[in-house]
């Protein structure tokens, strides 16, 4: 299984596909005023570098100052 893993910050929002090589694709993409719709732009921008779609086997986590507002990711992480 692949991991999605997104960083919301205030200014950028960061997506990375790792699989069990390490990482298939990263994109950065800038924060809008909501925090899961810039979530959604760097996941379908990272799934599609990564040749994979949203019905792939995905474990998503999010971390970052937006990372608690995304409903579809299935981990929360937090420093």
């Amino acid at each position: 299984m692949r991991t999605l893993g997104i960083d919301i910050g205030s200014q950028t929002t960061k997506a990375v596909v790792l699989g069990d090589d390490g990482i298939v694709t990263s994109v950065v993409v800038m924060s809008g005023d909501e925090a899961e719709e810039s979530a959604r732009l760097a996941m379908e921008q990272a799934l599609s570098g990564a040749g994979m779609g949203q019905s792939d086997e995905l474990c998503v986590v999010t971390t970052g100052t937006g990372g608690k507002s995304v409903g579809f990711s299935q981990q929360q992480k937090s420093t």
